[in-house]
Order: C-alpha cells, then structure tokens, then sequence
C-alpha cells in the first residue's frame, strides 16, 4: 500500500506534466524523452513509456486496483490521524477514470484520461 501510494501519486503528477506540456506545444515524444531522460523521473515511469506513446494501455496493472490501494492509504491515513492530501486527490482522479471506462487498463492511463477532458468516449 505505501509503495502504491508513491506510484499512484507519481503517475499522477507524471501525467499532468506532460498533459500541460503538450498544450504549451511539445510533443509527446519530445516530452517523454526529456522528462524520463531526466534525474528528477522515477525509474518505474519508463516501464509506462510505451503504453503512453501508442495510447495502448494493457493493463500491468489494472487502474481498479490502484484505486483500491489508494482508497485503503487514505482510509487508513484517515484513521491513524494522518493527512495525506496528494493521495486523496490521485484515488478521486483514479475513481473518475474508472468511470469513464479506464478501470480494466492499466494505472498509467490515467495520463488518457487528463489529456482527453474526460468525456468517456474519447477515454476508450
């Protein structure tokens, strides 16, 4: 659950990074190099390069269940009286997503979702 937290949160953050790049004029590809060729990218985002390039995104693992782990961190950051604000912002994201027909691909879609406005049907 706590390295999910991480990742959940990452990817997120990751997304948003190249949905903003992309309206300021980057492409994608350039996006994905510079910023995975970068030291500040984590490791495991490079894992996630080729489904974001091709918007192919089979599931490692499935977007349902990031949204479950992130649920349980902030359930149980809730309990032991703990705010974790960046987690409940990525499992409300990742539950959007899922609703709009992401929850059976993998967690990295979540980059689909920011970059189409959400309308479900350009989600898919």
């Amino acid at each position: 659950m706590v390295l999910n937290l991480i990742i959940g949160e990452t990817m997120l953050a990751f997304g948003e990074a190249l949905v903003l790049g992309e309206a300021m004029g980057l492409s994608r590809q350039y996006l994905l190099e510079m910023i995975l060729g970068s030291h500040v990218a984590a490791p495991f985002l490079n894992t996630k390069r080729a489904k974001i390039a091709s918007d192919q995104y089979e599931a490692d693992f499935p977007l349902k269940l990031m949204q479950k782990d992130l649920q349980i961190a902030t359930t149980t950051a809730y309990e032991k009286g703990v705010a974790i604000p960046a987690a409940g912002t990525a499992k409300e994201i990742c539950a959007l997503a899922a609703r709009h027909g992401l929850a059976e691909q993998d967690y990295s879609a979540i980059y689909s979702f920011l970059s189409q406005g959400q309308p479900a049907d350009k989600c898919k």
